[in-house]
């Protein structure tokens, strides 16, 4: 699996399948998320990749919080290369990158990447104020050229599997084996 630390240099000539998010522990919901991208790109003769921020945006957004992490950058990786990924990107976020578009990020990402496939939670949102919502997503693949994938929350014990839910089972409830179920 390459990392690249921002957007790569050079576009890629395959179809890409993209997943966003921070994906910190790599919980179980995430490693379905991220099985069913990597299967779907390979059968369709293309890249599974995955982009992620660092820092995590609450650091930037919300420097008062404390956002523990789940897993190390290094951890993280071990974990994404074993589901199949082709490609990780390490964006960095900034204040600018909270103010970016969604409209104006999905482009600065399709200059070097062809995507043929975004790969979402229902959830997710992306861009300044988070405006980048699924109905919004759906309507920029239409205009940019590619499909929008959302796939349904995993549950466990009737809540959907969160990385703030690992996050609060370890430190509210110290409930370790909860937490590791999981992950």
């Amino acid at each position: 699996m390459q990392i690249y630390h921002g957007l790569p240099d050079d576009p890629f000539s395959k179809p890409i399948y993209l997943t966003i998010g921070n994906f910190d522990g790599v919980h179980l919901g995430h490693q379905r998320l991220i099985r069913e991208l990597a299967r779907a790109a390979h059968q369709g003769d293309g890249l599974a990749g995955l982009l992620t921020f660092e820092p995590h945006p609450v650091a930037v957004l919300r420097s008062d919080l404390v956002v523990p992490r789940l897993t190390s950058s290094e951890d993280r990786a071990d974990i994404l290369a074993a589901l199949g990924l082709d490609f990780v990107i390490v964006f960095p976020f900034t204040r600018s990158t909270a103010e970016t578009s969604a409209a104006d990020f999905l482009a600065a990402l399709m200059r070097v990447l062809p995507l043929a496939e975004l790969w979402v939670g229902p959830d997710f949102a992306l861009g300044r104020g988070r405006e980048g919502n699924i109905e919004r997503l759906t309507g920029f693949g239409r205009h940019m050229g590619f499909s929008l994938q959302v796939i349904p929350n995993l549950d466990w014990q009737g809540e959907p599997v969160r990385s703030s839910r690992v996050r609060s089972l370890l430190a509210e409830d110290g409930a370790v084996a909860q937490a590791a179920e999981l992950l």
